[in-house]
This record gives C-alpha cells, structure tokens and sequence, in this order.
C-alpha cells in the first residue's frame, strides 16, 4: 500500500509518501509563487 500526504501551506507544500511494500519514504517540500494555482495534482502510475 502507498499513503500519500500533501500540505498546502502559504508558502510551501509538503509532500510524503510512504510505499508500506518496500519500505521508503520520500519527501518534498515545494516553494509556492505568489499566483500559483491549487488544488491540482496530478496522479502518476
């Protein structure tokens, strides 16, 4: 199973996930620009 957070901060978003299968997790953190849109992700396979 893969869990997935996201926190949308003003300004950074965090990201984690957690693959339980193998293991890992990884991190992001991501600086906002003033005007960047929210709410779009985008799901990858």
């Amino acid at each position: 199973m893969v869990r997935l957070g996201i926190d949308v901060g003003g300004t950074f978003t965090d990201v984690v996930v957690i693959d339980e299968d193998k293991g890992t997790i990884e991190l992001t953190k991501t600086l906002l620009c003033q005007g960047a849109q929210r709410g779009r992700y985008q799901r990858h396979q």
